[in-house]
Formats: C-alpha cells, structure tokens, sequence
C-alpha cells in the first residue's frame, strides 16, 4: 500500500520534460521489441528452410514455376501450366511473364506429330536457352523461329527446351525425357562454359552453405541479409567453390560428363535420324570460367568427328560488343538486343552447315 502511494506522489512530481523522456523511453522499447522479433522470424524462417528435405537451393529456388523431378538425373524441372512473373534473382530485373506449357517447357503447346511440311527444331540448353529475364518471344529460340519463317518457304518450328541451371548431362536427360516424342528434325544445343560443373555438387554445397548462414545469426546481423539474398549468397559460395575445385583437375576429368552427354547424344542423334547444332557462348570475361577456351576446342572437336554444326560466337560477342548487352550489370544474362542477333548469327551458320536453304 505504502509503495503504491509513493508511486502516485512521484508521477504527481514529474515535469512534462521527464514525463515526455519517459514516454520515448517506452517508445524507444517498444521498437526494439518489435525488430527483435521480426529478427527472431528470419532466423527461424530460415532454419526451416534448410532442414526442409525438398528445398531446392538454386539459381531458380525463388521461381514459382519450378517443381522437384520425378526424374532424379533431371533433380528439378519445370511445372507444367505454370504461369508466373519472374523479377530476377541475380539483380531486381524488368518483370518479365514465363509461361510453362502443359509438357514442362517454356512454349506453347505443340502437337506430338510433326505437321506436314514443317521442319522441327529442339533447342536444349541452360538459362541462355531459356531466356531468363526477357519475355518468351525475346528469347533465341523463338527469335530463330520467326526469323526462319519470314525468310523461308517451309514452315518451321523451334521449340523452346531449356531450363536455367542445367548442365549438359540435363539437357541432354531432358531432350531424352521430354523433347524426342516430337521428333524433331534438329537439335540445338546452347553450350555455355559452366556446362563443365556438375549440377547434383552444386545443390549440395548450396544447401550446406545455406543452413551454415541461416544458423549464423550475427551474420546475418551483421551483413541485414533478407532471405533472398542468403539464397544468393549461399549460390555464389557454392559456384566459387565448385571452380576452386575444378580448376585442380585435369582438363579431361574435368570434362568427362560433357563428353558422355555429348556421346549419349550423338547415339540418339543416330536413332533418331536428327541433326545436331553446338551454340558455343562465351562467358562474361570478367567472370572466371574454368577452362573456357579448352571447352571450346573440345566441342568444336566433337562437332567435327560427328559432322555436327558448331558456331562460335565468341567473335560475335566482340564485333557487337555483346558483353555489355546485358539484363543488369549485376546479372549478365543477355537482353533483348544481344538474343536477336544471336539468333541471326545461328540462322547464317545453319545456312553455312545447309541444314536450312536461303
């Protein structure tokens, strides 16, 4: 009782200096509180995350148009009819639509049997492929398809397989999986020097590095991440190390899986009476590709005791100045500009090899 009174004279004591000192004392505690909490629900959100066994840490881990495969030499592919806006992972990018046809590919729905009198193409690849960061229609392999029906009597059709992230051995899984049942009369590959480093490594290291940050709370302290950027942080970590590591191997290790995709494809190639063009793209040279130049003789190598098409388009980047055309400079993924004359250049070296006539 007496306590309680003695509380009554002091606040009948305070001046509205104190009183108001006090007040933003409370304030001040209030805030702490709430950032403490929002803290505590990242950190959480986080562990949760990389115990989850279904997380899929990758370049594309935020997509919504994304699923884990049936198909475990695939790892993860696309969700067929998925219909998405994609706003960048790399950099904050111009939203660009993706649309994922009822077959699990970045296209519109095509019909099993080849129309009479149409050549067919099937362009396999990574995020280069894909078009990652433009509008389907902006991407190579339908800029190729327009191209080839306004400059030429047949009809053809290009039909757009590839998935950011994958390597060789996918591409070519995919092809096997998902693209032979329309019988195409070409196959494109769009070979890209990370096509060397292996996919199922690159997942594991990513999750790894990813619940070490999540559980490093003065980390993330530190450094303010949000949970995207962990994602990416976790990314860049796992490819730094991933090239450390191979840039200790010998060229022909290194290489091996390139090799036994590029055999299994020659085999299918055979079997399945289609062609085979190598697009070969060039890294960014302020980013390190392990043994870019050494790839390159390879495939141009393996395209020569095959008879495949192969164009490189390491000069074309220089005479155009592509390395700048770019989505961002965070994030080199080539834009609209830099697509249309890839696809110009594919179309002169298709009519080079004769598989199309002018």
């Amino acid at each position: 009782m007496g306590s309680s009174i003695t509380l009554i004279k002091m606040s009948k004591m305070k001046s509205p200096t104190e009183k108001f000192l006090i007040l933003c004392v409370i304030m001040l505690s209030a805030i702490l509180v709430i950032a403490c909490v929002k803290y505590y629900l990242l950190i959480q959100k986080a562990k949760c995350d990389s115990q989850h066994n279904n997380v899929h840490l990758s370049m594309n881990d935020m997509a919504p148009y994304e699923r884990v495969s049936n198909n475990s030499r695939l790892i993860y592919d696309l969700l067929p009819n998925a219909v998405a806006t994609e706003t960048g992972y790399w950099a904050a990018i111009k939203p660009t639509s993706v649309e994922i046809n009822a077959d699990g590919f970045r296209d519109k729905n095509y019909s099993i049997e080849t129309p009479a009198a149409v050549f067919r193409i099937a362009a396999i690849g990574d995020s280069l492929t894909f078009g990652f960061g433009v509008e389907s229609d902006e991407s190579y392999p339908k800029v190729l398809e327009k191209n080839l029906n306004s400059k030429n009597k047949q009809t053809f059709e290009v039909l757009n397989l590839g998935i950011s992230g994958y390597n060789t051995g996918q591409e070519v899984e995919f092809l096997t999986d998902r693209g032979l049942k329309y019988h195409p009369d070409l196959v494109i590959v769009g070979y890209f020097p990370n096509d060397i480093e292996n996919t199922s490594e690159f997942e594991m290291l990513e999750k790894k590095f990813f619940s070490e940050y999540a559980n490093n709370e003065s980390l993330i302290k530190a450094q303010n991440y949000s949970l995207k950027e962990l994602y990416v942080f976790s990314s860049l970590k796992a490819i730094s190390s991933i090239r450390s590591e191979l840039s200790k191997t010998n060229f022909s290790d290194a290489f091996r899986s390139v090799n036994e995709s590029l055999k299994k494809l020659s085999l299918l190639s055979l079997n399945n009476s289609f062609k085979v063009m190598i697009v070969f793209i060039p890294g960014n040279p302020g980013i390190k590709h392990v043994y870019q130049s050494e790839q390159k003789e390879a495939i141009k190598h393996i395209c020569e005791e095959n008879n495949w098409c192969f164009l490189n388009l390491e000069p074309i980047y220089d005479s155009h100045n592509l390395w700048n055309e770019v989505l961002d400079p965070q994030d080199p993924h080539p834009n609209p500009y830099a697509y249309s004359i890839i696809s110009e250049e594919i179309y002169k070296k298709l009519a080079e090899c004769r598989i199309i006539s002018e």
